[in-house]
């Protein structure tokens, strides 16, 4: 009996010290402003440590050439702007690489990134990255990216569902808006939020398996959505709209095993919507063997036929009543207005 009550006050004091540790973290843990504590980004990136915020003023931060430039978040750290992306801007010039998030349980907030346009900026390199994510649990959000050969990068395997998140970011004029590839295990990462125009493809993905929720993928000159190797992961609430050739590109190497699945579901509000897309809506080519389940979505080209919008074996039923939609014409199909440019999308959209 005294052993048994022994135990229990050994367990009970491992419990209750753990819980102290973590409440201590969490009162010791502060925030480090840049620049009226911290005079670079650099110098509170330094000082932080795990569970602190580095919150970052408005202004314009450079990273370019000099060694003392460059900056790196620690593990458990958040970069916050304090004012949000349209006035906190983070600059590169005459480097390939903004921002790199390469440690667990980062955030990054919040900022404006992009290639800097002053005198001493030499011609951006062929291949240039706004955001390259090689941590598996981190969360890159509420940012806008604009002008690289890629917006966001991701090419490492996730061991954790649903991670990185990567969430109401605008990345606009990339090559690539984001790029996954060789991330795999289905659901990783998740997009959520997200608008991406301009692009030559929306998101691309090779060797990957991302969920894809709530996302704007609109204007891109070869596909919204480009899919290569061996994908999977499904999309949900999705607009993929305007896009100068194909809504949706899926090519697989290994059908039927590897595709994306873009059922909306039995309730509407899961559904995509698709429309306006030049070529195609969603493009698959191989016919002969499995294919891509499409079903409950909401198409455009319904006014009156969206079948010769759809290439390969794609099974699809569409709702026909687009007031699920996230756009904020509830019209019938014939008279319902269609964006067109930049400016209206964001008029119509959140």
């Amino acid at each position: 009996m005294m052993k048994s009550q022994q135990h229990n006050r050994l367990v009970l004091l491992f419990i209750f010290s753990l819980l102290c540790l973590n409440l201590s973290s969490l009162c010791f843990a502060r925030t480090w402003r840049v620049p009226s504590e911290c005079p670079t980004l650099k110098a509170g990136c330094d000082s932080a440590s795990y569970g602190d915020t580095v919150l970052v003023a408005p202004g314009i931060y450079e990273r370019n050439t000099e060694p003392e430039t460059w900056w790196l978040l620690k593990p458990g750290v958040s970069m916050v702007s304090e004012a949000g992306p349209e006035v906190t801007f983070i600059e590169i010039c005459n480097i390939s690489l903004a921002v790199g998030v390469n440690e667990e349980g980062v955030r990054f907030s919040g900022f404006t990134v992009r290639y800097g346009s002053g005198p001493d900026c030499e011609v951006p390199p062929v291949a240039n990255y706004g955001v390259w994510c090689t941590a598996t649990d981190a969360v890159i959000e509420n940012c806008f990216i604009e002008g690289f050969y890629v917006g966001i990068l991701m090419e490492v395997p996730s061991l954790q569902w649903w991670k990185p998140v990567f969430r109401n970011n605008h990345i606009r004029g990339c090559s690539r808006g984001i790029s996954l590839e060789g991330v795999m295990d289905s659901g990783r990462p998740y997009l959520e939020g997200n608008v991406i125009t301009e692009c030559f493809d929306g998101v691309f993905v090779i060797d990957s398996s991302p969920n894809l929720a709530g996302n704007i993928v609109t204007h891109c000159i070869e596909a919204g959505l480009y899919y290569a190797g061996h994908c999977g992961g499904n999309c949900k609430r999705n607009v993929i709209a305007n896009n100068d050739s194909y809504g949706v590109l899926i090519l697989s190497a290994d059908p039927p095993l590897a595709v994306p699945d873009f059922n909306g579901g039995l309730m509407p509000a899961d559904a995509n919507d698709f429309y306006g897309n030049g070529s195609y809506d969603i493009k698959y080519p191989y016919s002969d063997e499995g294919g891509v389940m499409a079903k409950w979505n909401w198409w455009g080209s319904d006014c009156p036929d969206f079948s010769d919008k759809v290439s390969g074996r794609v099974y699809y039923e569409p709702w026909t009543d687009s007031s699920h939609t996230l756009r904020m014409d509830t019209e019938a199909c014939e008279n319902a207005t269609k964006p067109s440019t930049w400016s209206e999308i964001k008029a119509l959209f959140r």
